[in-house]
């Protein structure tokens, strides 16, 4: 190996070990998540697992990468030439799969939900606000299809919107009815559509980091049992939520495939633990706990933000020293 395939080498190290490093932190921050039960903070340290690739490919090949050896080339310091390009090339056409991917999965719902004959009701939109109306969120726009199976989801970005089949309007009573509109609701309302789409992106973009999917899964289980207290705690029926669901179960059928791919919330798919989901009801589960301050998340965030910068500036200080653009020589230069 030559000395420059050599330095190349080196400086491709840099790469893998922001992803390293961002699997570490997510391992630590995975663990520290069992110790936290409240549901809010769950949802921000997920996404913060999510994004902790993101954040270290960033500094470590974006900040702290180009910046030392903008400095080395200035003050003529020895700096690899022949392999600058391929690793962060490569991430990148990665990421950008992930986003072209996201969109069509936002175009391909929007498609055929178009298609799929859903048509506005005028009785069962004014129902829909009236639970809003109680429970204090923005009226939803409400579409009904004609479908001989279970379907309930929320799905869209600046037009929320619930789409239920016929089948949940003739099978289930007004109690049951109620309950499911109440759920998907509170997905409306946490805006969960939004964060599984972003979730699904990130999911994507480092589908070969273990800690990427194992932040997405639970990310996707943990916001349906969320809604189900949320629900509950609303319309004080713990029962006919748990009687819906197991309808929807008995039925035995999957989630519609363009649920799946829009990133829609679907009441109950093949992808949610529908059974432990009724079990918790009828167990009657434990009051939902009131909402996390934004400021102790954000200081979570921006703490882990700091600690993921401080190791990866060292890291990629140590590297490239290792090339040969020591940090103590362009000191020296400068002074």
């Amino acid at each position: 190996m030559s000395p420059k395939e050599g330095e190349g080498l080196v400086y491709t190290l840099i790469g893998f070990s922001s992803l390293l490093l961002s699997v570490c932190g997510s391992a630590l921050t995975t663990r520290i998540l069992k110790s936290i039960h409240e549901w809010s903070w769950r949802r921000a340290i997920q996404l913060l697992i999510l994004l902790m690739p993101l954040v270290t490919l960033g500094l470590g090949l974006g900040i702290f990468h180009y910046l030392l050896l903008a400095l080395c080339a200035l003050l003529s310091i020895p700096s690899p030439a022949w392999l600058d390009s391929v690793f962060p090339i490569a991430i990148g056409l990665v990421a950008l799969g992930a986003i072209c991917f996201g969109s069509f999965r936002l175009l391909l719902m929007a498609h055929v939900v178009s298609r799929s004959g859903a048509y506005h009701h005028a009785a069962l939109q004014e129902y829909a606000n009236d639970i809003a109306q109680r429970l204090g969120v923005t009226r939803p726009r409400v579409l009904l299809r004609f479908y001989d199976r279970p379907l309930a989801l929320t799905y869209g970005i600046f037009h929320p919107t619930i789409l239920l089949s016929t089948w949940m309007v003739e099978q289930l009573d007004e109690h049951e009815l109620e309950a499911v509109l109440a759920h998907e609701l509170e997905h409306m309302a946490r805006s969960d559509y939004l964060v599984i789409l972003l979730a699904t992106v990130l999911r994507d973009a480092f589908f070969y980091l273990p800690t990427s999917q194992i932040a997405f899964r639970q990310l996707q289980q943990e916001k349906e049992l969320f809604c189900d207290d949320l629900a509950v705690r609303t319309t004080k029926r713990p029962l006919a939520l748990a009687s819906a669901l197991t309808k929807v179960w008995l039925h035995r059928i999957e989630t519609p495939q363009y649920a799946r791919v829009g990133g829609a919330q679907p009441l109950a798919g093949a992808n949610t633990l529908t059974d432990h989901r009724i079990k918790r009801l009828l167990d009657a589960p434990s009051p939902v706990r009131m909402r996390s301050s934004r400021v102790r998340i954000l200081s979570l965030s921006v703490s882990m933000i700091l600690a993921l910068a401080f190791l990866q500036g060292i890291t990629s200080v140590v590297l490239l020293a290792a090339m040969g653009c020591n940090l103590l020589t362009m000191l020296g230069k400068l002074l």
